[in-house]
């Protein structure tokens, strides 16, 4: 999705170690796209600090966003969806 939409090649996806991308197909996918894959150390967000930063930045928004008086509960997943991610 991200190579049709905006044009651009893949080179490097960066993971937490967790089991969503340590799997037999994300490695044929990344072999099969020449695409890098680096993993950090399990637990430590320090490695991970940019995207540690984002992340809060994301939630804190949805969180302002939705404590407006009056919003309901079930639009929290609105909240982030509409975000602009830049």
């Amino acid at each position: 999705m991200v190579e049709a939409q905006f044009k651009v090649k893949i080179q490097l996806v960066r993971s937490d170690n967790g089991t969503k991308f340590i799997n037999d197909f994300c490695h044929a996918l990344f072999a099969s796209k020449d695409i890098l894959h680096k993993k950090s150390i399990v637990k430590t967000p320090q490695p991970n600090s940019v995207a540690e930063r984002k992340h809060r930045h994301l939630l804190d928004t949805a969180r302002a966003i939705r404590f407006q008086p009056g919003l309901p509960k079930h639009f929290w997943g609105k909240c982030i969806l509409w975000y602009p991610h830049y």
